[in-house]
């Protein structure tokens, strides 16, 4: 049974390693995009409203999007973030990025396209992950380890400031 698990964990963790590419080339489109404005004193409408993380879950990782607003009070900055709720189906349908500019809305599609795809797979591993582990308890003397994501993945740190730095 644990190379059913390691397998499992092999495949999750190949689905990590394409989605860290695919938010590393979001990130990077975002960071040409905000490169390219022009800030001109109270004339500036556009700015980047979504951002895309990818965080440790246990066993796994997951995917979401989370609305970025600032608030400025007094003379500090507050950043807020609210995330969006994933649907069942795992994937983002359009309308719920409300506040979303037309190119941004049109980044989005073409991540979440793939992202979708990862998420569904991500829910059925998982699923198969529990059933494994729940088929080992029923021995007395489980024989199966498993390793939490974090201590089997190197996390990636990258973020759009680093990458406009590179840019400059």
């Amino acid at each position: 049974m644990q190379k059913i698990i390691d397998a499992i964990y092999d495949e999750i963790d190949g689905l990590y390693t394409h989605a860290e590419m695919l938010r590393n080339s979001w990130m990077h489109k975002v960071a040409e995009r905000e490169m390219k404005r022009t800030y001109i004193a109270g004339q500036t409408t556009e700015k980047t409203t979504y951002e895309m993380r990818v965080e440790f879950s246990g066993i796994s990782f997951r995917i979401r999007w989370l609305e970025v607003g600032f608030i400025r009070t007094g003379g500090r900055t507050i950043r807020l973030t609210k995330s969006i709720a994933c649907p069942d189906s795992g994937r983002y349908k359009m309308s719920q990025f409300k506040k979303a500019n037309e190119w941004e809305l049109l980044l989005i599609d073409t991540i979440e396209q793939s992202m979708g795809n990862v998420r569904v797979k991500l829910k059925h591993l998982g699923k198969c992950h529990n059933s494994v582990v729940w088929a080992d308890k029923v021995n007395k003397k489980p024989t199966i380890t498993t390793k939490e994501m974090k201590y089997r993945v190197e996390r990636k740190d990258r973020s759009i400031k680093k990458i406009k730095q590179t840019m400059m």
